[in-house]
């Protein structure tokens, strides 16, 4: 369902379990849209489809958690309540949980109109579940899901993942100093994967057919996983330094780069309506040899 005026004006004052995925991607092009929506400076809008989507979830939501009390005899202490994190964790973590059990574990419902299946839908809304366990310090969260196309319920019982948590409030926090403070962050972290069950963990070097050959692949991949990673970061140190040079009544800036960039590369740096700057290096397309 489309949030409420009120709502909008609320979800000023702390993150909402519907921007954990947002938070957690780590993407400050990303980051950005979400505190210009956070300050009024831009409105998400959706298609009549979309709305109506929205609109059917929120209506089946009794219903979604009508059967999950019923079918699994887990009684809900209640619905729609707030639950606000610990204020020692730096940002301001916010929850609207769906239902609350009898054991005061959160309880996720959603109605899926696609064709994802409930593996799919457990990686997509691991972050809001993992956000809802810091919300209301549980260890454990239920994903109640509706499938509208083939008519079937299935529940997933999503597991806290710590490791995955801690890394999520660091980025919070730098989303938030962010929103407050008009500074982006110079580093962020895209998170790893949620460990949401009772897949095992392994140790590499307990293959049978572990050697040395093995670890030395496996040495220069880290290798250019890390490299990679720095390669990224330099990038975004660097976005924010040509940022710095952009007039504020300025749409595009542009440059003619030299040295060892291929003739005819250009420095490209664009505002967007919402005010969010994008910069890329355009490079001249190779011309293809005549035959």
């Amino acid at each position: 369902m489309a949030l409420t005026q009120q709502q909008l004006n609320d979800r000023k004052n702390f993150i909402g379990s519907s921007e954990a995925s947002t938070i957690a991607n780590g993407d400050l092009d990303a980051w950005q849209d979400l505190i210009d929506e956070k300050k009024g400076d831009k409105v998400r809008k959706f298609d009549k489809g979309t709305l109506l989507r929205m609109a059917a979830g929120s209506h089946l939501e009794s219903f979604i958690l009508d059967w999950f009390e019923n079918d699994f005899e887990i009684p809900l202490l209640s619905r729609d309540i707030g639950k606000h994190a610990d204020t020692d964790i730096g940002a301001p973590i916010r929850s609207t949980l769906d239902g609350l059990t009898k054991y005061y574990d959160p309880v996720e419902a959603k109605a899926h109109f696609g064709f994802r299946d409930m593996d799919e839908l457990s990686e997509m809304y691991a972050p809001q579940c993992q956000h809802h366990m810091v919300a209301s310090g549980r260890k454990q969260c239920f994903l109640v899901a509706f499938f509208a196309v083939h008519c079937r319920m299935e529940v997933r019982l999503i597991k806290r993942d710590d490791n995955w948590i801690n890394a999520y409030i660091d980025n919070a926090k730098k989303f938030w100093e962010w929103y407050q403070t008009d500074i982006p962050p110079l580093e962020y972290n895209p998170l790893p994967p949620i460990m949401y069950d009772d897949m095992i963990t392994l140790d590499m070097s307990g293959f049978e057919f572990y050697d040395q050959r093995f670890q030395s692949e496996m040495n220069l991949n880290a290798q250019l996983i890390t490299e990679a990673k720095k390669a990224v970061e330099n990038a975004d140190t660097s976005k924010l330094e040509i940022r710095h040079y952009m007039p504020s009544n300025c749409k595009r800036m542009t440059l003619d780069l030299t040295g060892n960039h291929p003739a005819g590369s250009k420095l490209v740096a664009t505002r967007a309506k919402s005010g969010t700057i994008s910069i890329r290096v355009n490079t001249p397309k190779e011309e293809l040899p005549n035959v």
